[in-house]
């Protein structure tokens, strides 16, 4: 399972085929060259984050730079409408 979710699934196997081809084309090694897939974009991964940090350019999480307001700024509050003329026709009846 992909735990970072900056590491898609397609990446991992892409490399994965990739390391596969590297090693011969080996039966049988499918975990372990997903494994070894997974375990390089992490590392990859980090020193990216790590070098983004030493230059002042890390990235804020996507959650806390994209604010939902609480309502769109067009929209008014619900106002229940009581009794209206037509609910006391309908009464009449």
């Amino acid at each position: 399972m992909n735990s970072s979710p900056s590491i898609r699934d397609e990446d991992i196997s892409r490399r994965a085929h990739q390391n596969w081809e590297v090693a011969g084309k080996p039966d049988g090694q499918d975990i372990a060259h997903w494994l070894q897939a997974e375990r390089e974009l992490h590392a990859e991964h980090a020193k990216t984050h790590e070098a983004n940090v030493a230059h002042g350019k890390a990235l804020e999480s996507p959650g806390i730079a994209q604010r939902v307001p609480d309502r769109a700024p067009h929209s008014t509050n619900y106002v229940h409408p009581g009794v209206t003329t037509d609910s006391l026709h309908h009464r009449r009846r």
